[in-house]
């Protein structure tokens, strides 16, 4: 048997600055930690966007890296947030490391961040997350409850549950979900939900739809000093099964509520 030390030096050697240096003329993607060291000033940090300045973690959970610390994360759901402010309660499902959860507490001080994930792995990331950035507004738990359902009534609710969507938020179910905006990512690759839940709230809520949208190194001012396919690398989020992606925004209508 090889000895493991021998092993890994072709993994190390192909990891090293100066390879993936050369990597890059050929525009092969490298690692995360080669862009963040080139391009990012050796931090972990987000740069641009809603939530600059947040502090992150050198991994995340089932989830591209790069885009949240350039800003460019699912940018395409970012106007949407930008008065998330006048929220007293936000629910982020499906929290993973925390991207979100995290970054509205931080921009939100007098609301009240609870994110939720079923996974152990992902919960200790996102505590891990909450204390490098000292959130003291944002709790994390393994499930939503109806105590908490009921309890936090007209906040929003940010949604990523890999097609678990339509099982949870059907209000037939529970009437207390008419009672939230919700900002949801559809998986309709996993699970037909886009049609379903709009189905279901448009009777009670304004309906906005976005699809995923493809990314040009000349939309991104804050990267212009740098080559197209370097940006490409920055921005890309790795998500090419998904199809064209779709997310809604399901807000209240006063009117009918």
């Amino acid at each position: 048997m090889v000895p493991l030390e021998i092993r890994l030096i072709p993994l190390k050697l192909w990891r090293s600055y100066l390879v993936c240096t050369l990597k890059e003329l050929f525009g092969i993607r490298c690692h995360d930690d080669f862009y963040v060291r080139r391009y990012l000033k050796g931090k972990y940090e987000v740069i641009s966007g809603l939530f600059k300045g947040m502090k992150y973690l050198d991994v995340t959970h089932c989830s591209a890296l790069i885009p949240k610390l350039v800003g460019t994360y699912e940018e395409e759901i970012s106007d949407w947030l930008k008065d998330s402010g006048k929220y007293r309660n936000i629910i982020n499902l499906g929290c993973a490391e925390g991207y979100y959860a995290v970054g509205l507490g931080l921009k939100n001080s007098t609301s009240n961040v609870l994110a939720v994930d079923i996974s152990p792995i992902a919960r200790k990331m996102c505590n891990k997350l909450i204390k490098l950035n000292s959130v003291g507004n944002v709790d994390v738990k393994s499930s939503l409850t109806k105590r908490d359902i009921k309890a936090l009534k007209e906040g929003l609710v940010i949604c990523d549950i890999e097609g678990d969507e339509v099982g949870l938020l059907n209000p037939k179910k529970n009437q207390d979900l008419l009672d939230y905006d919700y900002i949801i990512e559809c998986h309709d690759f996993i699970r037909p939900s886009t049609s379903i839940l709009i189905n279901r709230f448009r009777k009670s809520h304004v309906v906005d739809l976005v699809l995923k949208k493809d990314r040009y190194p000349e939309d991104y001012s804050h990267l212009k000093k740098l080559p197209e396919e370097v940006v490409k690398h920055l921005v890309y989020e790795g998500r090419e099964g998904a199809g064209r992606m779709a997310w809604i925004r399901l807000t209240r209508d006063k009117k009918n509520g």
